[in-house]
Formats: C-alpha cells, sequence, structure tokens
C-alpha cells in the first residue's frame, strides 16, 4: 500500500496498480525503457495488474521479469467492460488504473485515481476525459507513484530516527557519509529535525554531557541555525518566537543562544519571560542563582512560579533563604512551588503553610495544597492528616487533586522524581472518572469522529477522554479531532497525553488535530511546544474544509 496526495481528491491509500499494455506499458508490443525497473520497485507495495488483448503477442514474455499478475482479455470479448469489471472486483476505492486507448475508458472513470498517457499513439478523448491526471507518457507516471514511496522511506526514517535516536544515530551517520542510498542531505535534514525535536521538548529530561553532544551534531547538520533561531526570536510570530527560545535553552554554552536568552528575559510579554526565566534552572545548575532571584518579584505569576522552579534546579541550598521571604506569595502556584522547592532543598518545616493553604477558603490554593503534597510524596502523619482534611471537599478541582495526590503517594513513579514502589488500589480508576468533571461530547464529521471537551484538562480528565478515545479505535475510527473550544486550563499530564495520542494514531496512517483553542490555552501549548508536535489550531482559524 501507498498514499498519493492527488490536487483536488485529496489523500488515497492505494493497494492496486491496474495497467493496460500496449500503448501504456508498450508501443507496437515492445515494452518501453525503464518501465520492468520501475514496475517491480512499485510491486514491493503494490499489486500489480496488467490486462491486455496481447495484439502483437509479446505481452507475456515481456512482463515474466516483472512481479507482477498478467490477465489476458479473451477472444470476442468487450474489452471495455471487461477492464471495468475487473477493477470493481479489486475495490474501486484502491485502485490506480492508467491506460490510453477507448477500451480504458472505464477503468480510468471508476478507478480512485485515473491516469491518462498519451506518448506516441495519442490518447482517446473520452479516456482524457474520464482521467483525474494525464501524463506525456509512462514512465512520468510511474514517477508520480514512486514520489510519494519514495517519501514514506524518507518518513519511515524519520520515525525510526525520533523513536530511538542513539541506536539509529550511526545509520543516519552512513548515510550522510554516502554509504547508504538514501541522498547525504536528505538524511542530514531528518537528523537536523529529530535532533531539534528532541531538543526542543520540554518533557525531555537530557543528561547535560548528551545535550551537548547533541547541540554539537546539530550545529555540525546546520551550522547556520543559530542565526536563523536569532531572526525567529525576533520575529512577530510568537509560535516562532517560542520555538527558537525552547531550542536555545540547550545551546547555554553558545555564545549567541546566552545573548537571545538574555533579551528574553526582559521580553515585554509575559510568556516569553516565564519561559526563559525556567531555562535559567538547566543553565546555572549549581551555581550562583542570583540572576533568577531578580525575577521572583516579576509582576506576572507565572513568571513568579517560573522562576521558583527555576531555583529548585539548580540544587543550591543557599535559595532557601530567599524562598522562606516569598512563600506567602498570594497566588496558589507561586506559593506550592514554593513549599515544593524547600523541601526538595532540604527545609521540611512546611507543615503550617501547607496548613493555611488547605483551609484557605480559595479552591485553587486547596487545590494547590493537595497537588504539592503528592509532589512531597511523604506517608507522615502530620501531612496525612493535611490531605485527609480535604477528602470531602465539594470542590471538582480539589476533589480531583486531592485523588491525584493519594495516586502519588502510593506510586512515586508518577511524581515528578521517584521509583515506583507500589499501587493505588482497587477503584482508583473509578473515583477519578466519578470526579474529573470534563465534559465530552462525540460527533462526527466529513473526514473525523470529534470530541468537543469542556474544563480543566489534566491527570484526571485525561482518564475518561482515554477511555472513549480506546473505544473509538476499537469501532476502527482512525481520523480523531478535539473541539477545545470550551476547554479553560491544561495541564502538563494531558499536554503529553496529546504528544502521545498523535504518535500512536499517525503510526495507525490516521489523523489527529486540536481545533477552536482558546487564546489562552493555546499560548500555554505554545509555550510547552505542544503546538511542535500536534497540529493545533486557534478558535480565529477556520477548519471546517477539513473536517
Amino acid at each position: 500500500m501507498i498514499k498519493i496526495e492527488i490536487p483536488g481528491v485529496g489523500l488515497k491509500q492505494i493497494e492496486h496498480l491496474v495497467l493496460d499494455y500496449n500503448g501504456t506499458l508498450a508501443i507496437d508490443g515492445n515494452i518501453l525503457n525503464g518501465v520492468q525497473e520501475k514496475l517491480n520497485i512499485l510491486a514491493s507495495r503494490l499489486s500489480v495488474h496488467v490486462i491486455t488483448a496481447d495484439t502483437f503477442g509479446k505481452a507475456q514474455d515481456a512482463l515474466s521479469v516483472v512481479c507482477c499478475q498478467y490477465l489476458r482479455v479473451p477472444d470476442n470479448c468487450d474489452q471495455t467492460k471487461f477492464k471495468q469489471e475487473y477493477v470493481k472486483k479489486l475495490g474501486l476505492d484502491s485502485v490506480i488504473a492508467i491506460g490510453n486507448g477507448a477500451n480504458d475508458a472505464l477503468m480510468l472513470k471508476d478507478a480512485t485515481v485515473g491516469i491518462a498517457l498519451i506518448q506516441k499513439e495519442g490518447a482517446a478523448a473520452k479516456t482524457i476525459a474520464n482521467a483525474d491526471i494525464v501524463c506525456n507518457d509512462i514512465n512520468d507516471a510511474l514517477e508520480l507513484l514512486l514520489s510519494p514511496l519514495e517519501t514514506e522511506q524518507l518518513e519511515g526514517l524519520r520515525q525510526i530516527t525520533r523513536d530511538n535516536f542513539y541506536v539509529n544515530l550511526p545509520m543516519i551517520m552512513e548515510i550522510i557519509r554516502g554509504k547508504k542510498g538514501m541522498p547525504a542531505d536528505e538524511a542530514m535534514r531528518i537528523a537536523s529535525s529529530v535532533i531539534q525535536e528532541t531538543l526542543r521538548s520540554m518533557d525531555n529530561a537530557i543528561e547535560p554531557g548528551t545535550r551537548d553532544v547533541l547541540v554539537g551534531l546539530l550545529l555540525k547538520f546546520e551550522p547556520e541555525i543559530l542565526e536563523r533561531l536569532r531572526a525567529d526570536f525576533l520575529s512577530t510570530d510568537l509560535k516562532k518566537r517560542f520555538d527558537s527560545l525552547f531550542l536555545l535553552r540547550s545551546m547555554n554554552s553558545v555564545r549567541t543562544a546566552s545573548d537571545i536568552l538574555q533579551q528574553a528575559l526582559n521580553d515585554s510579554n509575559k510568556l516569553i519571560r516565564a519561559a526563559a526565566v525556567k531555562t535559567l534552572g538547566t543553565m546555572a545548575r549549581k551555581k550562583e542563582p542570583a540572576i533568577i532571584v531578580t525575577y521572583l518579584k516579576d509582576a506576572d505569576s507565572r513568571v513568579r512560579a517560573n522562576a521558583v522552579e527555576a531555583l529548585e534546579e539548580t540544587e543550591n541550598k543557599n535559595s532557601v533563604s530567599v524562598l522562606l521571604r516569598i512563600k506567602n506569595d498570594t497566588n496558589n502556584r507561586v506559593r506550592a512551588n514554593v513549599v515544593k522547592a524547600l523541601w526538595s532543598l532540604g527545609y521540611h518545616d512546611v507543615e503550617k503553610d501547607l496548613k493555611e493553604m488547605v483551609t484557605s477558603p480559595s479552591e485553587l490554593m486547596r487545590a494547590s495544597a493537595a497537588w504539592v503534597i503528592g509532589e512531597i510524596g511523604i506517608e507522615s502523619q502530620p501531612l496525612a492528616q493535611l490531605l485527609g482534611r480535604l477528602d470531602r471537599d465539594t470542590s471538582p478541582l480539589v476533589s480531583t487533586n486531592y485523588y491525584l495526590a493519594r495516586k502519588k503517594i502510593a506510586d512515586p513513579s508518577t511524581r515528578q522524581k521517584g521509583k515506583k514502589r507500589g499501587s493505588a488500589g482497587k477503584g482508583f480508576k473509578a473515583a477519578v472518572v466519578k470526579t474529573s468533571q470534563v465534559g465530552i461530547e462525540e460527533k462526527a464529521s466529513k473526514y473525523f469522529r470529534i470530541l468537543k471537551l469542556r474544563g480543566r484538562l489534566n491527570a484526571y480528565s485525561m482518564i475518561p477522554v482515554k477511555l472513549r478515545i480506546q473505544e473509538m479505535l476499537a469501532l476502527g475510527s482512525q481520523n480523531i479531532a478535539f473541539d477545545f473550544e470550551g476547554v479553560d486550563d491544561i495541564d502538563a499530564t494531558f499536554m503529553q497525553f496529546l504528544k502521545n495520542l498523535n504518535k500512536k494514531i499517525r503510526g495507525m496512517s490516521g489523523k489527529f488535530m486540536v481545533f477552536n483553542t482558546q487564546k489562552e490555552v493555546m499560548d500555554i501549548l505554545s509555550m510547552n511546544n505542544v503546538d511542535g508536535f500536534v497540529l493545533i489550531f486557534s478558535a480565529d482559524e477556520k477548519v471546517d474544509h477539513l473536517l
């Protein structure tokens, strides 16, 4: 099977290639140069069928070295009807038919793609009228089919490289050095793209040594990349700016990258500042974190919260005194990050702070308290009692985070750091689904099954969505779209779910996209580079023609 994009027709999955012989593959019974080789290449992915009356008696011998099914039209048989009926039996939606004579007209009309040839002897007017494509000769037509096959091979290389880059790197290097059949520039382009995706991903925890090796390879594959990233960062396109920033954070040892990151820290856009601040923890490591402290006073809570995370990343215990000064921040996310960072840096006197959060009238503050207790993950009596006070909280958000905290304490592998040591117990999934409070409405369009989602998308709302997706895939739906019109927030767990789902559906030769995304959610997805992996449209972008 191959996939071919036909202008005005769309993407088609082809399993059969049906051809006339004389006037198509041959002139005066003699097969044309290059045809046998191209048919054998296509035969590795398609069933090739040649139908002919064999007027010159040469067809069977000429096709003896071709992997194809040879069919001779019976004498005194209507060739036009014979060919048409044969194509119908194969399944019209999966057939490409090629011919030039009047007796090829109906099979070209009925096949999902019909290609008419002119060649030296010309083509019947009716056949041309019934065709989707007209080519000068058979070699041009076969090249059209070989082109998507070659594209699939390149995409296949991209996929195995992305899935297991380090194992496949020697193969990539052999291709680049000319020891394999693929053009070196294509292999280099693919390797560069995969490295960029790896480095840009916010979820990739790459060891510093490995990161430096990847950056070195990237600079070798694409020497001009730094100037391109600088231009992208200085553009007015927010998506390009985020993409360049996420990649530049991996290049902090490169002077150009450091200069741009310094600019980003003072950017007028709060999301750019927040992303830049978050990279500082990786850059500083155990160095003096003074530059990060400046952003703990930023007017935007997201920047402050990211600055706290950056301080934690430095693993510098001198940061404790700084964090203690801001532990009463009015924003729930900042306050939770402070408690988590203090605990991580060895300061465990946080029970009073957690109690204030647990008893707060703000549901966001109580939900953050449950989250941070789960991240700390210690089964101590005081923390267990504090978490227990949220057991019957009437807020769906707090209840969801309460169950999430229980899960993290029972199974440390679900926290940001830690190793697995147990399970969450029976009935956990049912409780999660019950408290997830996500709205799901399923409908169908011409090309997609659509899930219209409402509410907050997090680790728990993900579960009922995942169950619905499993049902859809089991029923054969391979093209799935999410309508985000009613989504008002999304967390890191659900963003990773989107990436994994996109990869799974693409692996099944299906399509996945997200549309109607509101600005605030779109900004979060862009900041975390999710739209570098998943096809995402904002609420302002029209997608009716795609659905």
